[in-house]
């Protein structure tokens, strides 16, 4: 009887493994926005230009796009390690203008895709903010992390070419808002 109820056992939870979807993995909307993020990336990056984000996106933008990307997410290589230290030590802790200098001048890098929810909140501890800590004000991140559209469209030297359409819904029925897509201007 152990036996059976055993294999039984078994036979439950292998067909539950086939069938769960982690809806925390997948969700709801966030595959149409990086479906959205992916084609934004191809309308309004020439073929051949760099794009500067986060190192989790940086994949499927090189995969998606084959647009060079700035950061990438293995480590072994100090320089891999170095350029991610860069890229968020100058997004948490230097104010806009600075930043973008640095990805145009220092990495020549003419394109930036923010992911609100991959820098925002999975890479703050990574450069150094406690949990729940906000950006300081007046840094490139509170306001390339922002909702306001007039941050948004009227921070000096960031054209911002695209953002995550409003129709791509969460569960609670407000919008993903996750990604931007800016063209850096020179001084």
């Amino acid at each position: 009887i152990a036996l059976a109820l055993l294999i039984a056992q078994a036979g439950l939870f292998a067909h539950h493994l086939k069938t769960q979807e982690l809806s925390w993995y997948k969700p709801p909307g966030r595959q149409a926005e990086l479906a959205g993020m992916i084609a934004a990336i191809s309308e309004h990056v020439p073929p051949g230009e760099a794009v500067a984000s986060d190192f989790m996106n940086s994949p499927a933008i090189l995969t998606h796009t084959r647009r060079p990307i700035l950061l990438q997410p293995k480590y072994e290589l100090d320089g891999s390690r170095r350029a991610v230290e860069s890229f968020l030590t100058g997004f948490f802790h230097s104010d806009a203008a600075v930043f973008r200098r640095a990805l145009r001048d220092e990495h020549e890098c003419r394109y930036l895709l923010i992911d609100r929810f991959t820098l925002g909140f999975l890479s703050s501890y990574t450069a150094g903010l406690r949990a729940g800590e906000a950006p300081a004000p007046e840094t490139a991140a509170a306001s390339l992390l922002s909702q306001d559209d007039d941050t948004l469209e009227n921070l000096p030297g960031y054209d911002l070419l695209w953002r995550s359409p409003d129709t791509n819904l969460q569960r609670d029925g407000s919008p993903y808002d996750l990604y931007r897509l800016y063209r850096l201007s020179a001084d």
